[in-house]
């Protein structure tokens, strides 16, 4: 009996042999071909749809109407195994294609901007002394004789400590190894790159003669769905790069709750830490690559991410994450080195997590308070980075707290027909034509529709409530719908584009049940934002300054927003995109000894309020569960407008 058989996945012609009982998820991954799967694997969201075409799998769970009238077969990826040489059509729906978060992303956001050198650092860092997270030193000495056996280490070290002037300085053991023929392949002239993370400085390598122009660091937002890394010269401090990739975790889960149930409830712990690293090596890679500098030149790394990312990142089980009282392991990580977890820049060169603060606000956010500067701000400030999860932080320069609400995947495209990423392809908005009583579409990148993101959902609820199309509980109105509106499986639905019109072939609606899900994840968002302002005695009239953060809000129409009652109804002149925030204020750590020390006094500082114990949270919900909201008097400018509807 074979032991393995071959998959061939069409219309890509990619083959992969793989053992017997392997699903066809995991298959499709191998060879880089990522099926939607928002339940990470469980079989419910019904996502990662497959035909097969010819040969045999074993179906764990059938598939309605699975039978297609030209011998095809539908099967859900995540539940068929391989039991037999395989041919299998993958439909542009199941897949989001490689590369798309790339395009996107590098042209959106403000990658590369004004600011410079954060710490004030001057042409070669003469300036940073101290701040940067690695630094170079050129030595010169003498060589030994017969009347100087000083050893090599010790002849070292007095001139590199001579230079830091911090004292005492640490030295390993695979540093120590490349010491005897550095020195001496540079005739007693070396480089050496120190650590300066700990409280005693550390030599990571050296490097025969003077190698200081060649001294990278990367900074790293690891996002749920997508990776962003930037290369930065650490002398110059400029931008050399920044690329974009999937974070190869989301084969397992689109979510984090999926991702640890993965990993804690089948073993797949080993799995998601291997895909993440093999993500970043990538961008790394073709970082590298584009700016033609060798990869082991790269001695410092600075990861922001979610609690549960940076969990995973490190190898750290993320199981308590999501189990009462919601414990992480650690929210102070532990520097490593990259050998550690197998990340491809110098071996010893440092990885240094920004600190979170809970299970659900993690180093991402506290990398966002870091750029945005809001624990030095004398204005009142709200925080809102929405995804999966809506992490915010309210506060100023006297006192800053935080939550996190579960909004659901609905804003990253999830748990909606034909919800998508924020990529080419997807609507982004809609234009309602009052002489047509009709609406027309824009894509991002002026592509044929594929789907809709979440920017684009907000923007249609708020045109059809601000044009009658729906009532206040996001009921359609046949009458103003007209011949968009249709009834399908017992239940209405809004086609936005025509098939003839799409690059799918298919109709691209809304659905009933797609509207009542963004309904509830707006709701969520609203609530928390206004359950942290209650909390702490204020009125959302006294937010000065409303920061919306992360590749969501790059195309998020304010107005709409407010319209359906995701954002509070205040001037819009309050409201303001602070792109990647993660990232760049990654970057400032990296840059910057001064934000390093920022990132671990706002981590320990900050209050976490724990919504699912708070019990006016829920009173919140509830009344937030209405377009815009059940009290009208919160939206008094949305009231005027609707009053002409």
């Amino acid at each position: 009996m074979k032991s393995s058989f071959e998959v061939t996945f069409l219309p890509y012609e990619r083959r992969i042999k793989v053992p017997t009982g392997t699903n066809l998820l995991r298959a499709a991954n191998l060879v880089g071909i990522y099926l939607k799967s928002v339940c990470g694997g469980a079989g419910t969201c019904g996502k990662c749809e497959l035909i097969v075409r010819k040969g045999g799998v074993k179906t764990l769970q059938a598939m309605p109407d699975a039978d297609l009238p030209d011998g095809g077969k539908r099967v859900l990826a995540c539940q068929s195994e391989v039991s037999g040489d395989v041919v299998v059509e993958v439909p542009r729906r199941s897949v989001t294609e490689e590369g798309e978060e790339e395009k996107i992303l590098g042209n959106s956001l403000e990658f590369g901007s004004a600011e410079v050198c954060p710490c004030g650092a001057g042409p070669n860092g003469e300036a940073a002394i101290g701040p940067v997270l690695t630094q170079k030193f050129h030595l010169e000495m003498s060589g030994p004789t017969l009347e100087d056996t000083t050893a090599d280490r010790e002849r070292f070290l007095k001139v590199l400590e001579g230079q830091t002037g911090e004292g005492e300085v640490r030295m390993g053991l695979d540093a120590v190894r490349s010491l005897a023929m550095g020195l001496r392949q540079g005739n007693w002239k070396a480089t050496a790159t120190v650590s300066r993370v700990n409280s005693m400085p550390e030599v990571l390598k050296v490097d025969p003669g003077d190698t200081r122009e060649k001294h990278y660091g990367l900074a790293v937002d690891i996002g749920t769905t997508t990776v962003v890394a930037e290369l930065v010269d650490m002398n110059t401090c400029q931008s050399l790069g920044t690329r974009a990739s999937h974070n190869l975790q989301i084969g397992y889960g689109e979510d984090v709750i999926s991702r640890i149930v993965f990993a804690c409830n089948r073993g797949g712990e080993q799995t998601l830490q291997e895909s993440v690293v093999e993500t970043v090596n990538k961008l790394v890679h073709a970082l590298c690559t584009e700016a033609g500098i060798d990869r082991r030149d790269i001695t410092a790394m600075v990861c922001a991410g979610n609690t549960t990312m940076t969990h995973l990142l490190l190898g750290l089980p993320p199981c308590n994450i999501r189990m009462e009282p919601y414990i992480p392991v650690v929210n102070q990580y532990p520097t490593v080195a990259a050998k550690e977890i197998g990340i491809a820049i110098h071996p010893n060169g440092i990885v240094f997590c920004i600190p979170g603060i809970s299970s659900y606000v993690g180093g991402d956010i506290t990398s966002g308070v870091v750029y945005t500067d809001l624990a030095e701000s004398d204005e009142l400030t709200l925080f809102m980075d929405l995804g999966t999860n809506g992490e915010m932080v309210l506060g100023n320069r006297d006192w800053l707290t935080c939550c996190s609400a579960s909004v659901g995947p609905a804003f990253e495209g999830g748990g909606i027909r034909w919800g998508m990423r924020a990529t080419a392809g997807a609507i982004e908005k809609v234009i309602w034509d009052q002489g047509r009583n009709d609406l027309r579409y824009e894509t991002i990148g002026g592509n044929r529709p594929k789907g809709i993101c979440g920017s684009g959902l907000i923007d249609i609820l708020g045109t059809f409530l601000l044009n009658g199309v729906i009532d206040q509980q996001g009921r359609f109105f046949p009458d103003k719908a007209g011949r968009r509106l249709r009834e399908r499986d017992g239940s209405k639905e809004y086609i936005i584009a025509f098939k003839d019109e799409t690059d799918l072939g298919e109709d691209i609606t809304i659905t009933q049940e797609d509207i009542l899900n963004v309904i509830r994840s707006k709701a969520a968002v609203y609530a928390a934002a206004m359950t942290m302002v209650h909390t702490m005695g204020l009125s959302i009239q006294e937010v000065a300054r409303v920061l919306v953060a992360g590749g969501f809000g790059t195309y998020l129409d304010i107005e709409k927003a407010v319209l359906i009652g995701l954002l509070p109804d205040l001037p819009l002149d309050r409201f303001r995109f602070v792109g990647n925030s993660s990232l760049k204020g990654a970057r400032r750590v990296l840059l910057c000894g001064n934000y390093r020390n920022k990132a671990l006094t706002i981590s320990r500082a900050m209050t976490y309020l724990e919504l699912s114990v708070y019990p006016g949270y829920m009173d919140e919900y509830m009344a937030a569960m209405f377009l815009p909201h059940t009290n009208m008097s919160d939206f008094p400018n949305v009231a005027k407008k609707m009053q002409t509807v």
